[in-house]
Formats: structure tokens, C-alpha cells, sequence
């Protein structure tokens, strides 16, 4: 029982200071976009909310309200084109931030947010339209090897914690230290494979 609450003290300590950084990032650039939007600075607000979307997590409210206002402001009739086009960008650059292959629904709405942007720049500079080099695609080699690290992360913490340390809570050099060294290692390897994804 002991261990169990430690576990779960080490593991909100862990995610505790990354929550709050999500948490107040993504507010202050949400508080941003609304005060942009009531001055009728849409394409500010737009950028505000870009930035206070990609911080989207679990719980963090501020970065789900800002994905929203992006796609009413997208549906808003009073935009000029160059205005719809701008919070179509934005739109378009938060949900290519997305990291998630199970929400099919982002992906369908980012693929016609795609079609909308090159008809827009179809029709704005005629037939010289440039497209991606490589169409997007989710590399599901490098998403294997992300979670794998990501895992063995966890489990090396797991396991840190669970023979590193005694039943009365007594460090124990040797196993703390192996596990540790390992945990370290998926850490990195987990942040190196998220740089590729």
C-alpha cells in the first residue's frame, strides 16, 4: 500500500509541473485570442489560438475552447477571403500538430481544410500551384518505436521505484541506480523518436 501511494505521489509530481505549464500557456494565449477578437483583430486572434491549442492535453480547457473558436471563426460569414484563408491556415497548422491516430474525425476535417487552402491558392495564383513535396504521412514505423520507448520509460520507473527502495522506504544503491541509468536512456530514446515522428 506504501509503495502504491508513493507510485502515484512520484507519478503527479512527474506531471504535475508539465500540466501547469499546458495549463497556463494555453490560457494566457486563449485570454489573448479573445481580446484580440473583440478588438475585430481575426487574424491575431486566430495565430492566439493556434498557439493555445497546441497545447492540447487531457484537462486542459483553455486549448479544447481555442480548437473551437478557430472552427466557428472559420465558419464565420463576416470574414473577407483573406481573413477565412488566414484562420484556415491556423486551423490547418493545429490539427497537423495532432498526434493522435485514433481521432479520425480531425483527420477528415484536416484533409478538407487541405483541399480549401489549395483551391484558395489555385484560384489566388492560377496554375503555377505548388504543392507539398511529399503528401503527409504518419510514419508508423517511427510511432512503433515512440510508444515502445515511451513504455519501457514507464515500465523502467515502475520498476525503479519498486526495487529501488525498501519496504520502509530505505534507498537501495544498486537497483536504483540500474533502473534509473535505464529509465534515463527511454527517456531520451522516447524524445528522440518524437523528434522524427
Amino acid at each position: 500500500m506504501r509503495r502504491a501511494v508513493f507510485l502515484i505521489l512520484v507519478l503527479v509530481l512527474l506531471l504535475a509541473p508539465l500540466f501547469y505549464r499546458a495549463y497556463t500557456e494555453s490560457r494566457v494565449s486563449y485570454l489573448l485570442g479573445k481580446k484580440y477578437e473583440q478588438q475585430q483583430d481575426i487574424v491575431a486572434a486566430a495565430r492566439a489560438y493556434n498557439d493555445s491549442a497546441s497545447w492540447r492535453a487531457l484537462f486542459v480547457v483553455p486549448a479544447r475552447a481555442s480548437l473551437e473558436r478557430l472552427r466557428a471563426l472559420v465558419q464565420d460569414s463576416a470574414l473577407s477571403p483573406g481573413e477565412r484563408h488566414e484562420v484556415q491556415v491556423q486551423l490547418y497548422q493545429t490539427l497537423m500538430r495532432s498526434r493522435t491516430l485514433f481521432d479520425n474525425k480531425e483527420e477528415q476535417e484536416r484533409l478538407a481544410l487541405e483541399q480549401q487552402l489549395l483551391t484558395y491558392a489555385s484560384d489566388n495564383k492560377g496554375s503555377s500551384l505548388v504543392r507539398r513535396k511529399h503528401d503527409f504521412a504518419v510514419q508508423e514505423e517511427v510511432q512503433l518505436f515512440v510508444q515502445l520507448a515511451f513504455w519501457c520509460w514507464v515500465l523502467s520507473v515502475a520498476v525503479m521505484i519498486r526495487y529501488g527502495f525498501t519496504s520502509d522506504g530505505r534507498l537501495v544503491p544498486r537497483p536504483f541506480v540500474s533502473s534509473g541509468g535505464v529509465a534515463i536512456v527511454c527517456f531520451s530514446l522516447w524524445l528522440y523518436f518524437l523528434t522524427l515522428a
